[in-house]
């Protein structure tokens, strides 16, 4: 709530310096012609501004009607001086404390003068500012008239503050609304009921005239500023319980200091334990490490000595084992002895590979065989290459054959395989459009049932109420203005209409337009094929059906439905029986065989089996869709298997070449073992024959150096790891 804390009068009527005063609820008290209603009227002035609007208090003592400018220039109603100033300024101001405890002021500097010109206003509100006498006056006791004081405040310094000046009353009075609250439009006229007073002689008056409008009391408003009270109630006891909670919280916070105060006490008495231990244990390893480093010391001359040991006796091995590299013959031993090696190395690495190359070809042998029982139940001629690898599958120029004949059978099945994932893609398509379909009539949806069976007389129709702005019951299809009583004759009515059931029906006076319409977007927007019925001209050449004829099975409550479904059906008349029609030039049956000019056919199913006419429309096309559904699922179940199927084939044909030529790059190895076992075997003749007395003699030699060599390493290990 904002709080009046000041109001400043200068040189209003009898008040020319005063600053009064407000705490709280404000008083004015005393007999007559003290200046209560001057106070008053200054306060209306400030809220409300302007001089046609205020209503000014009459004087207490004459009785007499107060103005704007009697205020300013002091009018005292006495003979010989009416006037107590002559060309004068004065100033009215408010100050008011926000609910944050910040303030705002506002008010008008008012210039009136003796020749009777109207007074200059200048309305100003300055906010997060408390008043000060130095925005009036120029000097002690001259105040800055409206021009000069709207030049002085607006270079006037205010720390933290703002102030807005206006020569127009509507914008002072919209911000000043805004500031004391964002309050109606009503606010001015009801300050100045509230603040005006007469002698009171009538109270209803009284209340009318000043300080309520004279309307009946409104109790939907009365309920609702009830129901607003205790929304307020509620929300104040709300608040009183989330304070307590607070509180509570608060409360655990302070427990949650004293816990973490204790913890920290107990942690510090504990590390100053453990410093304690630590200290003990580090005078123990300091004890230690003295011990350690005389034993270090004495390793280490132990370990120099080794290295020393150790260097010489690898220096002797290294001359041993040159003495034995250098020898011719022992040489040339080692030399067969990597070859042997290298040599047998290979043979088992050829082995390996020979044996992988064996059940390799054996393993394709039985695909092969597979791959020729598949070709005789497709009944594709077998391959002459595919016999031969089966009788000799190691022949180069057989795997050559092998992959031109399964790269062809594979191109084979690959189409196949693609046409197969297009049916099954166009089917699942067909199924989503199906179920969306279904979906939407089941939910109310009926336009989807003209869209998918008559496109273009959809799209008609839309053009039609976008462009002419109808409503959709002013443009409808033939087949939603109709019922059929009897189901059994539903088919053969449904059948002979064909297209003619989603013509479309227009109000007479649009009929013009909604044909040049149809004229000037017909290849636009492909609308060809589609009926717009001129009611007008059918009402005037309506023709009577004839009796039995097929127009008398439909029934509908559109006079222009009727008369063209009478023109269409009315020549057709019904039989029971085929031989019934011969004796007809045109006729229909229930199975909706027709006969025209003598001529007798039965009509498609598929322009009748989906009906569009009458109530039972709706529930036969959901029953169809989910009858193409099921079938749907069945097809792509078989498509599934032949896709299996298939993936069989061109496993055993187009994945199987990259295959054939690794076969066909890995067969010459085979070439390859006997001359590797002739190699072998000579080398092998070769090192028995080699003298070998000086040989083993050296590599008695070396194993001796290097016996004291790894004898010296192990002590030198072990003296390292203690």
């Amino acid at each position: 709530m904002k709080h009046l804390t000041r109001i400043r009068l200068i040189n209003w009527h009898l008040f020319e310096n005063t600053t009064i005063t407000c705490q709280g609820t404000t008083y004015l008290i005393g007999v007559n012609g003290v200046g209560k209603s001057t106070i008053l009227d200054a306060i209306q002035f400030a809220l409300v501004g302007g001089q046609r609007e205020v209503k000014f208090n009459r004087a207490a003592m004459s009785g007499s009607r107060r103005t704007l400018t009697g205020y300013v220039r002091g009018e005292l109603g006495v003979e010989g001086r009416r006037f107590l100033r002559g060309d004068a300024t004065a100033v009215v101001a408010l100050e008011f404390r926000n609910p944050d405890d910040t303030y705002f002021v506002h008010g008008a500097v008012v210039d009136a003068y003796q020749d009777g010109r109207s007074p200059d206003i200048t309305y100003f509100i300055v906010n997060n500012a408390r008043l000060n006498d130095a925005w009036f006056f120029r000097s002690e006791g001259r105040l800055f008239d409206s021009r000069a004081f709207r030049r002085h405040m607006e270079h006037f310094p205010l720390p933290g503050g703002r102030v807005r000046l206006f020569s127009r009353l509507e914008d002072y009075r919209f911000h000043l609304l805004n500031r004391l609250g964002q309050l109606k439009e009503t606010f001015p006229a009801k300050i100045v009921k509230g603040l005006a007073f007469s002698p009171l002689t009538n109270i209803r008056d009284f209340v009318h005239n000043y300080l309520l409008d004279e309307d009946l009391v409104d109790v939907q408003v009365l309920r609702e500023q009830l129901e607003t009270m205790r929304h307020f109630e509620t929300l104040a006891a709300d608040v009183r319980e989330r304070i307590a909670a607070l509180n509570r919280i608060e409360e655990l916070d302070r427990e949650r200091t004293t816990q973490r105060r204790l913890r920290l006490i107990n942690g510090y008495i504990r590390r100053r334990a453990q410093a304690d231990t630590h200290l003990a244990d580090l005078k123990r390893l300091r004890l230690e490490l003295d011990e350690k480093q005389v034993a270090l010391s004495r390793a280490e001359l132990r370990r120099d000595e080794l290295v020393e040991r150790l260097a010489f006796a690898r220096q002797s091995l290294v001359d041993a084992q040159v003495a034995l590299r250098t020898d011719a013959a022992a040489s040339r031993a080692r030399a067969l002895r990597e070859e042997i090696g290298r040599l047998e190395a290979e043979r088992t690495d050829l082995r390996r590979r020979e044996a992988a190359l064996q059940q390799t070809l054996s393993r394709e042998q039985q695909d092969a065989d597979r791959l020729r029982r598949l070709l005789a139940d497709d009944g594709l001629d077998i391959p002459p290459s595919l016999t031969a690898f089966l009788e000799t599958p190691d022949a180069p120029e057989t795997i050559r054959a092998m992959q031109q004949s399964l790269e062809a059978l594979g191109r084979h099945y690959a189409e196949q395989h693609a046409l197969l994932k297009k049916q099954s893609a166009d089917l699942r398509a067909e199924a989503e459009t199906l179920q969306r379909e279904i979906h939407q009539l089941r939910t109310g949806d009926h336009d989807v049932s003209y869209e998918a069976a008559a496109p273009q007389a959809a799209r008609l129709r839309r053009l039609l109420r976008a462009e002419l702005g109808l409503p959709a019951d002013q443009v409808i299809y033939l087949c939603t203005a109709l019922h059929i009583p009897d189901e059994s004759w539903q088919d053969a009515v449904e059948g002979v209409l064909g297209r003619s059931r989603f013509d479309l029906l227009v109000p007479p006076e649009h009929y013009d337009a909604a044909m040049r319409l149809y004229r000037q977007r017909r290849h636009k927007d492909n609308l060809h094929g589609v009926g717009l019925i001129d009611t007008a001209r059918i009402l005037e050449h309506t023709r009577s059906p004839r009796p039995g004829s097929l127009a008398t099975e439909v029934e509908t409550g559109h006079p222009a439905a009727r008369a063209l479904v009478d023109l269409l059906l009315g020549g057709y008349v019904k039989c029971d029986t085929l031989e019934d029609l011969r004796n007809r030039r045109m006729a229909v049956t229930r199975e909706c065989f027709v006969r025209r000019n003598y001529t007798t056919r039965h009509l498609n199913p598929r322009h009748y089996r989906r009906w569009f006419i009458g109530q039972r429309a709706i529930p036969r096309q959901i029953e169809q869709r989910e009858e193409r559904l099921a079938a749907i699922g069945q097809e792509l179940a078989t498509l599934q298997s032949q896709e299996l199927a298939l993936q069989e084939r061109l496993a055993l044909t187009r994945d199987r070449v990259r295959r054939y030529l690794e076969l066909e790059r890995d067969l010459p190895l085979l070439a390859r073992r006997p001359e590797l076992e002739a190699q072998l075997a000579a080398c092998r003749a070769e090192l028995e024959s080699l003298d070998t007395q000086s040989i083993e003699r050296l590599q008695a030699e070396v194993e001796r150096r290097q016996g004291e060599v790894e004898a010296l390493q192990a002590d030198a290990d072990r003296l390292t790891e203690t």
